[in-house]
């Protein structure tokens, strides 16, 4: 299902990534028909002034606005906020008026994210670049949930979206696993997306990748195909929490499904599960022989051999691909 974001809060204090923030949240609220929510925590014998600046934002736009002022620790009191009403969307600035030349994500910021169970945009780019939108899969329910987040601020803002996908070990499982039940989700959203296809460690390629693409938006699961059973749900995945503090570009973050409703199947076969992918999609299994030949092959050929491969390998009525599999189907694909 798209994702629906009818009300949008914001969080605003006197720094530059607040004013950033409201800039953004106006702009979205305008696209996606939303109203808005404009909060600020003070302390005793401070005023609510920072909130005059986003009204009138608000009211030039034609945008419904709240005022919420409220009083308290920061972070505590904004997530009870964020609890007690329907809001769909957090919208607040990655640093605020306490951060120094070498701060990467403010304090509070930071607690938002692990805290609330919403979608929150964390806003790190003064200036808005004409950049795609950039969405890491991994085949995860987070992930899933972020692809359709990626779709839906396509196409608000008609940008471009592009999934990278980073394949550890077994390769070719592992590629195929979150590459079919991502690609089976975009078109069940009516999209069909291009998707990078990279291998290493999720943290340092998809970090590679949004310095290569410059992207105005990363989108990525709050947690990831690692999360287990019993994880807090204030749980924030270590690939996610170092791209929010080292990605430079805005950052969305999606909570997806709670870890403990998620089955105990791996994340890719319930992933693929849960978008009820067509049955000439289903995932194949690939044996240590098989995956062996994709390490000679260069990284921006592999994808499509995979897929060469498992075409073939369903015509032929094959469910587990071995090495002699390979030289069947890339024989008879040479010799067409």
């Amino acid at each position: 299902m798209p994702r629906t974001y009818a009300k949008i809060y914001v969080p605003v204090d006197n720094s530059g990534h607040s004013f950033a923030a409201i800039d953004l949240a106006v702009d979205m609220a305008v696209k996606l028909d939303a109203s808005l929510a404009g909060s600020h925590v003070f302390e005793a014998g401070a005023t609510d002034s920072y909130l005059d600046l986003m009204e009138e934002c608000c009211r030039t736009a034609s945008v419904r606005f709240e005022r919420r002022t409220l009083g308290g620790r920061h972070h505590k009191t904004l997530l009870e906020d964020i609890a007690g009403g329907d809001y769909d969307l957090v919208i607040m600035g990655a640093l605020g008026a306490g951060a120094v030349d070498e701060s990467q994500i403010g304090s509070v910021t930071e607690r938002v994210v692990r805290g609330a169970t919403v979608d929150i945009l964390v806003v790190k780019d003064l200036i808005p670049n004409d950049g795609p939108i950039l969405v890491a899969v991994d085949g995860s329910s987070q992930s899933l949930e972020a692809l359709c987040a990626a779709i839906t601020f396509a196409g608000a803002t008609g940008r471009g979206v592009e999934g990278v996908v980073v394949a550890e070990a077994p390769l070719a499982r592992a590629t195929s696993a979150a590459l079919e039940s991502a690609r089976a989700r975009a078109e069940a959203e009516g999209t069909d997306l291009e998707f990078i296809v990279t291998e290493g460690k999720p943290f340092d390629r998809i970090l590679k990748t949004c310095r290569e693409k410059k992207p105005w938006l990363l989108v990525v699961g709050k947690t990831g195909a690692d999360a287990e059973a019993g994880d807090d749900l204030a749980a924030l995945g270590s690939t996610t929490g170092n791209l929010l503090r080292l990605a430079p570009c805005n950052v969305l973050v999606t909570p997806g499904s709670p870890v403990h409703e998620r089955r105990t199947e791996p994340a890719g076969a319930a992933a693929a599960a849960a978008v009820t992918a067509p049955a000439e999609r289903r995932l194949l299994t690939w044996t240590p022989d098989a995956e062996r030949l994709l390490e000679d092959v260069p990284g921006e050929q592999r994808l499509e051999m995979i897929r060469t491969v498992e075409q073939g390998a369903r015509k032929l009525g094959i469910t587990v691909i071995t090495a002699d599999t390979i030289d069947r189907v890339m024989l008879g694909y040479i010799d067409s």
